[in-house]
């Protein structure tokens, strides 16, 4: 069985989770998320089954989102997201833009 737990800041934004996907009570996969001033500016994601760490770093501008991701932890961007909100923080339109020589384009 699977089992995840989650911990949450104090204004209720997630800022880890951790997923046991084989019962053997170690986490397997861990998500950490960094907030500033409401917004999510950074996410980090390591699956220890299958040795992949991901970086994800958000910028936040006039009703837009970037997001700028390293797929293969080298420290390097492999992809841009880039994200338009509405008034309500809503999203209305994703590109994305990738290397296509990394992992996420094959």
């Amino acid at each position: 069985d699977e089992v995840s737990t989650f911990e949450y800041d104090n204004e209720g934004n997630m800022i880890k989770e951790s997923i046991d996907t084989d019962g053997d009570g170690k986490p397997d996969i861990v998500q950490t998320n960094k907030y500033e001033a409401g917004f999510l500016i950074k996410r980090t994601y390591d699956d220890f089954l299958n040795e992949r760490h991901l970086v994800e770093t958000y910028k936040h501008k006039n009703g837009k989102e970037i997001a700028i991701i390293d797929t293969d932890g080298d420290g390097k961007p492999n992809r841009v997201e880039t994200s338009e909100l509405d008034s309500k923080g809503r999203l209305k339109e994703t590109v994305d833009y990738y290397d296509e020589e990394s992992d996420e384009a094959r």
